[in-house]
């Protein structure tokens, strides 16, 4: 009797040992989901100051036209600098299409003057109701009218303020005035940085602009510079001395700066072609 007490006993504990392994093991139908560590949501990147991620690398192509123009790309966002003048229209559509240009993200006009906003309309019936950065000095009646019909599509800027294309942010330097009888001295002039590669675009801002800004103690220091005024010389010598190192990229018919007696100077004078430059920071990587 005992002997089948020991016996009873044992197969008791077998048949607990079997149970307890069977519900750790895998049958021939069950397969092991290996853990992927996905928590079940999306992380979403840590942003800068300029709502950029830290992760994510800065890097821009500009791309500077003998009419006067650039067009600006990074991060799949295209923008127009110069805004567009009814008669260049065509050029500027013909080379937004070489480049396969589907949507102007952003319209940059930089003064109240005709040449600079006169074919903006036409080129955003083609490329998107898209966004148009102007100055915040106020024009005649045929100017406000235009910003008037742009509604909230308008970004009105001035010295101090900025504006991203793609993951590059633009810094306003001027107009550091609002109120002058000739509009072309309150032009926007815009920097802009990306790794050790700078821009400068002054348009058609005056030397008596570019000296105001100056004598704000702006530092207008860029690697580019794009000479594209067709009134009188843009940068006068004071602007000149800071440009160091340098690179003068000119436009068809520009007006040139006064250089002094500075030394070498790099130049690229378009003469009818286009001429594109490509910077990027890695370094903004996390």
């Amino acid at each position: 009797m005992r002997k089948i007490k020991v016996l009873c006993t044992i197969a008791a504990s077998a048949l607990t040992l079997s149970l307890l392994f069977g519900c750790n093991s895998k049958g021939p139908s069950q397969t092991e989901v290996p853990d992927s560590g996905d928590p079940g949501y999306v992380e979403v990147p840590e942003l800068d100051e300029c709502l950029v991620a830290q992760d994510e690398e800065k890097e821009l192509t500009v791309h500077y036209l003998p009419q006067g123009y650039a067009v600006l790309e990074s991060a799949g966002q295209v923008a127009l600098f110069g805004g567009c003048a009814q008669e260049d229209v065509q050029v500027v559509d013909d080379y937004l299409k070489e480049q396969e240009v589907q949507t102007l993200t952003t319209i940059v006009v930089p003064n109240s003057d005709a040449s600079s906003w006169s074919g903006v309309e036409q080129l955003r019936d083609i490329y998107g109701q898209n966004m148009v950065v102007v100055s915040r000095f106020v024009g005649d009646e045929e100017y406000e009218q235009f910003k008037d019909q742009l509604g909230s599509m308008k970004m009105e800027v001035g010295s101090g303020s900025s504006f991203n294309v793609g993951t590059v942010t633009f810094q306003v330097l001027g107009p550091v005035v609002t109120e002058v009888d000739d509009p072309m001295a309150a032009s926007l002039v815009l920097w802009g940085g990306c790794g050790e590669s700078s821009f400068l675009f002054a348009d058609d801002a005056t030397e008596s602009e570019i000296n105001s800004i100056l004598a704000a103690g702006v530092d207008m220091k860029a690697r580019y510079i794009f000479l594209n005024s067709r009134g009188e010389t843009t940068l006068p010598y004071a602007a000149v001395q800071q440009f160091s190192p340098w690179e003068l990229v000119v436009a068809d018919e520009a007006a040139m700066p006064d250089f002094g007696e500075q030394g070498s100077v790099s130049m690229n004078v378009l003469d009818g072609k286009t001429y594109s430059v490509t910077a990027e920071d890695t370094t903004s990587k996390s």
